[in-house]
């Protein structure tokens, strides 16, 4: 590790702090040299159990001290499919948290697509319940007939007969 620092090899002492399972330490070399924010992310949702909060907390610990990465941290967030697996990790509440007097260069045009996203999100929501009742209601006017004109339910569990 001292070799590839001595030489300034950033990439190789990455590569070796997160095979030696020392995530937190890439985290902070990754930002520190590279400002990479993406590949900090994916060291985030790589992590498993309580590294991962570790991990994010660090990372937003480094972003409140610099609206750059603050920036792109919001902008990783919107470009994500799946949301973060970690309590306050989406654009909304790390929006939320900005704290006041902070620039963020375009924040306006982040908040607008946070909002979007959230309000996709619902939708998706709203309609994946709707899908539900139906189903829920449809199965209960099957039963609730058949159990009317006196045909037994039983459970759909075939059993061998031999």
């Amino acid at each position: 590790l001292e070799a590839f620092r001595k030489r300034g090899s950033v990439d190789a002492e990455l590569m070796l702090l997160e095979r030696q399972a020392r995530p937190l330490e890439a985290l902070r070399l990754r930002l520190r040299a590279l400002g990479d924010v993406v590949g900090a992310l994916r060291l985030v949702e790589a992590a498993s159990g309580e590294s991962v909060q570790q991990l994010w907390d660090c990372l937003l610990h480094v972003a409140r001290g610099d609206s750059r990465t603050y920036s792109l941290l919001l902008v990783c967030l919107g470009s994500t499919h799946e949301p973060l697996a970690v309590p306050q990790g989406s654009q909304v509440c790390l929006l939320r948290t900005l704290p006041s007097g902070f620039e963020v260069p375009w924040v306006a045009l982040k908040s607008a697509r946070a909002l979007d996203d959230a309000k996709a999100c619902r939708d998706l929501y709203l309609l994946s319940l709707q899908r539900l009742q139906a189903a829920t209601s449809s199965l209960s006017r099957r039963i609730y007939a058949k159990h009317r004109r006196g045909v037994a339910v039983a459970p759909s569990v075939t059993s061998d007969k031999a």
